[in-house]
């Protein structure tokens, strides 16, 4: 069994198919029309994490709900220097197997907490995805500062590949 594979396919589908609908009735609602959110996936470096959704329509967390995007927000807000990521993948429902979080994304935008909150640009592409998350495993530091530095147009942008 390899690590990070899903040992259960039937329990996995199970654990995805929740129903926050419950907390809107009865005598004990939360309020604003709040219900709970889900995280789809988290790479750990020692304490600084890589917090992921994964979008099949959305390239930019603008386009995300306002409850998912203020649960990232709230994760990366305080503690260790945390990274959020919306993940835009390409896989379709009806080809109805697993996203690959390394191989299926095609676009991600970096959000972090830096007196405030602070997000980055779309980067395309599932090879500048791999570089990022390599990146972030060999120095997340380094590479907090750098994205910073790319949204206040202090890092020259990278050229595109024509």
């Amino acid at each position: 069994m390899r690590s990070g594979a899903i040992i259960s396919e039937e329990a996995y589908a199970l654990s995805k198919m929740l129903d926050h609908t419950a907390w809107q009735r009865g005598d004990r609602i939360l309020p604003r029309g709040i219900t709970g959110s889900d995280i789809d996936f988290v790479l750990d470096n020692a304490g600084y994490e890589i917090i992921g959704e994964l979008s099949r329509t959305s390239a930019e967390w603008k386009g995300t709900s306002l409850g998912q995007r203020r649960v990232y927000e709230g994760l990366i807000r305080w503690g260790a220097p945390h990274v959020a990521v919306l993940c835009r993948h390409n896989v379709d429902p009806d080809e109805r197997r697993a996203i690959s979080p390394k191989l299926d994304v095609v676009s991600f935008q970096p959000m972090l907490c830096d007196h405030g909150i602070v997000v980055g640009r779309v980067y395309q592409g599932n090879a500048l995805w791999q570089s990022f998350v390599d990146s972030w495993f060999k120095d997340p530091i380094r590479l907090r500062r750098r994205l910073l530095g790319s949204c206040t147009d202090m890092v020259p942008k990278q050229r595109e590949k024509e």
